[in-house]
């Protein structure tokens, strides 16, 4: 569980699975004996009949972590969107920097895919991200040897948003304004997320 002040209002678990579906790409955290292992990896979370069921990613076969999870079947993912230094001359009051971003995290009990199922969630991947790209499926089927795969089923999910929900109306505005003058690599989009999921939530 992370702490999210009630200051702070949070999407629905539904639109943060969503959210994290879009992005398509997360970092799995395992704890085994005090020991940490963490791989930055695509995921798919398939979402249907208004749940999100199950969250499927890949790792290389000789990664430690395949071994970490087949001794310890529970795992964090982190999926993240943009993130980005907000300064307190946007704000209409006195205040001191911050920082804004989106976060998704969703956990729980990791199983193993049986080759068919980790053959099929190749083929998602790429009909997601690619799907003009044809592959020969004997290529697929070679690349299997070099990977295995885990999904999580009926993962736990929790976002984290911290995008200035909790400031007034001139002070949103002050920082939408100044991240879109900055214009660093990620200011346009921490914008986008903050006009997305708060547009009227601002104080009067």
């Amino acid at each position: 569980m992370t702490y999210v002040p009630e200051s702070m209002p949070q999407p629905t678990t539904m639109e943060a699975a969503a959210y994290a579906a879009n992005i398509g790409f997360g970092s799995i955290i395992v704890n085994v004996e005090d020991r940490f292992f963490a791989s930055h990896v695509p995921v798919f979370i398939d979402i249907s009949d208004g749940s999100a069921k199950e969250l499927r990613f890949h790792l290389a076969a000789r990664n430690e972590m395949v071994q970490a999870l087949n001794n310890s079947p529970h795992a964090v993912v982190i999926v993240r969107g943009p993130d980005g230094y907000i300064s307190p001359k946007w704000y209409d009051h006195e205040n001191v920097p911050t920082w804004d971003y989106a976060v998704v995290q969703l956990e729980g009990e990791v199983a193993t895919l049986n080759t068919p199922a980790l053959k099929a969630h190749v083929l998602e991947l790429l009909y997601k991200f690619d799907p003009d790209f044809k592959v020969r499926d004997a290529y697929i089927d070679q690349y299997l040897s070099w990977i295995k795969g885990f999904s999580i089923p009926s993962p736990k999910i929790e976002p984290v948003f911290k995008l200035s929900q909790d400031k007034n109306k001139a002070s949103i505005e002050g920082v939408l304004s100044g991240l879109r003058s900055r214009g660093e690599d990620l200011d346009q989009s921490l914008a986008q997320a903050i006009q997305r999921w708060y547009p009227s939530s601002a104080h009067e």
